[in-house]
């Protein structure tokens, strides 16, 4: 009974260790995913002059944007994709201020929201 007892607890403290273990490992995927997408974003907005990078642009900016929402220079790349995009690519009058005001919105929540404007 005894032993049972034993070999139960070493198995319950192996199991929350390697479970902890997994959690940071998990951390540091989702910070690595996120510098991906920030990398991938930056070399499509290099290449903005084509209208399918800066869609991607703005796509892989955006993913990295949803979980960096603090991140000011993240903000104000994703404003400058979303002004480019309505001024240059789209022609639609409403789809273009639909991102102006998307840009604008965003990059003043960043500005407010940010530790050295408050």
């Amino acid at each position: 009974m005894k032993q049972n007892l034993a070999l139960l607890s070493i198995l319950l403290v192996g199991f929350f260790s390697l479970d902890c273990a997994g959690t940071q490992q998990d951390t540091i995927a989702k910070t690595q995913n996120v510098d991906f997408l920030i990398n991938q974003g930056r070399l499509n907005w290099e290449q903005r002059t084509d209208s399918l990078a800066l869609k991607n642009a703005e796509h892989f900016i955006s993913l990295a944007y949803e979980r960096r929402p603090t991140q000011l220079d993240l903000a104000i790349l994703y404003g400058q994709i979303l002004y480019t995009r309505g001024l240059f690519i789209e022609k639609n009058i409403e789809t273009r201020n639909g991102l102006f005001l998307k840009g604008s919105q965003l990059c003043r929540n960043a500005v407010l929201n940010h530790p050295e404007f408050s």
